[in-house]
């Protein structure tokens, strides 16, 4: 074998994300084929039917196309991605509650009655009549 193909069995196909956090914290997860499944791309689903969905349908304007090549690096690489988005997607929400629990907490501490007091607006405030 050449030294090119040999260099090419070696490379593997994942995808890495690294979320930074304003708290400071970084959290890197990666996903390849030890972790990840090949997803089968030739399958058409309700939702791939509907106007604007980017899922195969195996269609097109002019007529059927041809039935993508199952697995291989690039099959690999969609269901890193795939599996990438759906972590993204979880981890991201976890940390946006968090963030809204901890907002609200801190919201409670103004409160008077289960009333949150806000600041008057100033032009309202020139507006207001002096009690006498």
């Amino acid at each position: 074998m050449s030294a090119a193909a040999e260099e090419g069995k070696s490379k593997k196909v994942g995808v890495k994300a690294t979320f930074n956090l304003p708290d400071g914290t970084t959290v890197v997860r990666e996903f390849d084929a030890s972790n990840t499944a090949i997803p089968k791309l030739g399958e058409t689903t309700a939702e791939a039917t509907t106007i604007g969905a980017y899922d195969y349908t195996g269609k097109h304007d002019q007529g059927a196309l041809p039935a993508p090549r199952e697995g291989g690096p690039f099959a690999q690489l969609i269901g890193c991605v795939l599996a990438t988005k759906y972590f993204s997607n979880e981890y991201l929400t976890d940390v946006i509650k968090k963030e809204k629990c901890c907002r609200r907490s801190s919201e409670d501490d103004s409160t008077t009655n289960g009333q949150v007091l806000k600041k008057p607006r100033e032009d309202v405030v020139d507006k207001i009549p002096s009690g006498q």
